[in-house]
């Protein structure tokens, strides 16, 4: 009894603490053994970040010792790119808000180089959750990345291969679809269009043509053409057109074409390519240069020019047959060389053109000369020669020269027939420069008597202004005396008083319209600037009891800015407005309107595109009687009255006055009119005058 309590006492209990002990002991082994011989690297990290304990794979890993590692924290071998993203997943696990974390990052070997690896995270907490450590496994994944980079490589190498591609087919789509050529691609023995670029859509009149059999899409076109393609498709050998008339449109149009097959990778036809240049204008062009060759024929004929061409170093010459003509030789007659050539050339001018000829193979100026030439006839003409050197050898020596021939004879015989008229004008213009000096003195002989003419008119004006005046004057003041004193007495003679001084009175406005007429010219005013209104406004203020008495209506418009003489402009103006208020029909009340428009000058005078107005248009229109306009070329002449003095009052100078003021002012008047209806007078002005006159005038 007692050796089996011994017994049972002797024996462990599991449930024991030294079994428990030995348990864990155990278990630390096991763990150590695991955390030693792991096949990836595995790590406790302190809080902060220092390495507690290492195994050896981690240090074969980073090239570290474990003394060395655990004298470190994992912050320092780090890749800067990779710490702030590892030390925020830190944050979140000290934080809770994770249980672990995973990251591929980069460290830094012991020797400096990088290492790719696969982190992953966990923290160690005890009893009361508090963390202790963070346990960390280490995978290196350096050759895996190092085949993500290459296949990265390579899919970035395949996919660069296709956009190099693309942009290959896009080049040559660019290509073909700007190229100044009509292009498509017929793709299958059906040929069905698969490209057409815009050349080519335009020229089959842009109907459709995608995905469509060319027999269907050209069905109006000749059979010929799909039997060609036909047999590109079919032999697999390209077609080529050269210059082929095509009708399109009604127009006729030359092609140059191919018909090129196209093939797959295997090498079997599946298609053709069609590419065709427009040479419409090439075949126009040589057609109009054989053309041009013939007219050149032609005017060499007509024109008498001939062509050569001269081998120097075998003195070889090809003439035309328009050149040996020009030397008196039927076609085919000159012999060929430079010695038949000068044998014909006149005497007395063979040296003269050798040597000129001669200069120009040397290098000088090009041949030109003049030379006669004695046809087998024995008569002689005239020629010009002309030519240049086109070739030379490897030494630079010339080789051939080309020129031309012109046949100058008329000219010469129209210089010598020059020479003769020149002569005759020579005596003619000495004959014509003595006439001249006669009539120069007959001019200014003439001259002097106008000069002495102006005089007596100029004293004829002092006159009448001062010595004719004075007896009206004193005709009229005796006259109105007699009245006074003794109009009583003179009964039926005061008749004969009143009509003596009507027609002193009249006497007196023939003699002052007279002065005006005179005075247009010789007590004119400089042109200084004016403006029209205001000159039209004091005029109609003068004639404001003219207007009143006939109740008339003057109305003006907008007038322009001038440059003229005040005066005169005044006085033209009044006549004008006058005429219209004294010419106005009876129980009809005038209306006369004055406006005016602005011109530019005229072509004659160096309009410019965008002229500024030159000149000023006046027009004075009224609804008075008017006149036959039969008498138009006598209303403007001195004392020229179309109405008796009953009807209307007048002298006639009125209208002479206003034309000589406009021919001063370098204008123009005209009228026009219907009778019962009025007139219109119409003056045009030069805006400003380039030189003004100076004219002297008498105070």
């Amino acid at each position: 009894m007692t050796q089996n309590t011994h017994t049972s006492s002797s024996q462990e209990d599991p449930g024991s603490i030294s079994q428990l002990q030995n348990n864990v002991r155990q278990a630390e082994r096991r763990f150590q053994g695991v955390f030693d011989q792991a096949a990836v690297g595995m790590a406790l990290v302190s809080l902060d970040g220092q390495w507690l304990q290492v195994n050896q794979k981690l240090c074969d890993i980073l090239g570290y010792t474990r003394l060395e590692l655990r004298r470190m924290t994992f912050q320092d071998i780090t890749h800067p790119d990779d710490l702030d993203a590892d030390l925020a997943y830190v944050q979140q696990l000290l934080a809770g808000k994770i249980e672990t974390y995973a990251m591929d990052k980069r460290y830094f070997r012991k020797d400096g180089s990088l290492v790719w690896a696969h982190l992953t995270v966990s923290l160690a907490r005890d009893k009361t959750e508090a963390a202790q450590y963070f346990i960390s496994v280490v995978e290196d994944i350096t050759e895996r990345k190092r085949l993500e980079e290459a296949l990265y490589e390579q899919q970035e190498a395949t996919r660069q291969m296709a956009a190099n591609a693309e942009a290959e087919r896009q080049r040559f789509y660019d290509l073909f679809t700007q190229a100044p050529a009509f292009i498509c691609l017929l793709q299958g023995p059906q040929h069905v269009f698969e490209f057409a670029n815009d050349h080519y859509r335009r020229l089959v009149g842009n109907r459709g043509l995608w995905q469509k059999p060319a027999r269907e899409a050209l069905s109006d076109y000749d059979p010929h053409f799909f039997e060609l393609l036909d047999t590109v498709y079919t032999t697999g050998k390209p077609y080529i057109g050269k210059e082929v008339l095509v009708y399109n449109g009604g127009q006729e149009s030359y092609f140059d074409f191919v018909y090129q097959p196209t093939r797959d990778a295997l090498g079997k036809v599946d298609g053709i390519l069609v590419h065709a240049v427009e040479v419409t204008e090439k075949v126009r062009a040589r057609e109009n240069i054989k053309k041009n060759e013939r007219r050149l024929q032609l005017a060499q004929r007509v024109g008498r020019i001939g062509t050569f061409e001269w081998n120097i170093p075998s003195n070889k010459i090809i003439w035309t047959p328009e050149l040996e003509a020009l030397y008196g030789l039927p076609a085919g007659g000159f012999e060929g060389r430079y010695e038949n050539w000068a044998q014909r050339v006149h005497p007395d001018d063979i040296a003269e053109a050798e040597e000129n000829l001669q200069r120009a193979v040397a290098g000088g100026p090009p041949y030109n000369v003049e030379f006669r030439v004695i046809w087998p006839d024995g008569t002689t003409h005239w020629l010009r020669g002309m030519g240049e050197i086109i070739s030379y050898d490897g030494q630079g020596r010339p080789q051939d020269m080309v020129g031309i021939n012109i046949d100058i004879t008329g000219r010469k015989e129209t210089e010598q027939q020059l020479v003769r008229v020149t002569q005759e004008l020579q005596d003619f213009a000495s004959m014509l420069e003595d006439r001249v000096n006669q009539r120069t003195e007959a001019l200014n002989q003439t001259n002097k008597e106008l000069q002495r003419s102006n005089q007596e008119l100029q004293e004829f004006a002092y006159v009448a202004s001062h010595d004719l005046q004075e007896p009206l004057r004193k005709i009229q003041s005796f006259g109105n005396l007699l009245e006074e004193d003794h109009g009583k007495e003179l009964g039926s003679g005061k008749m004969y008083l009143d009509r003596m001084r009507q027609a002193a009175a009249r006497m007196q406005v023939l003699i002052n319209d007279l002065l005006t007429f005179s005075r247009v010219t010789t007590k004119a005013l400089p042109f200084s600037t004016i403006d029209l209104n205001q000159i039209a406004q004091e005029v109609v203020d003068d004639l404001e009891v003219q207007i009143q008495t006939t109740q008339g209506t003057v109305e003006i418009g907008q007038l322009p800015t001038i440059q003229a003489d005040p005066v005169q402009m005044r006085q033209m103006l009044q006549n004008l407005i006058g005429n219209g208020l004294k010419f106005h029909q009876r129980d009809v009340p005038p209306v006369i309107t004055v406006s005016a428009e602005l011109l530019p000058a005229t072509e004659e005078e160096g309009q410019a595109e965008n002229p500024a107005p030159a000149y000023c248009q006046l027009t004075i229109k009224d609804n008075g009687i008017g006149f036959d306009e039969k008498y138009l070329d006598r209303i403007f002449i001195v004392f020229q009255r179309l109405h008796g003095k009953g009807q209307y009052e007048g002298t006639g100078i009125g209208l002479a006055v206003v034309r000589k003021i406009v021919e001063r002012h370098e204008g123009t008047i005209n009228a026009t009119s219907t009778l019962g209806e009025g007139s219109t007078f119409v003056v045009t002005l030069p805006i400003s005058h380039a030189a003004q006159q100076e004219y002297t005038y008498d105070e």
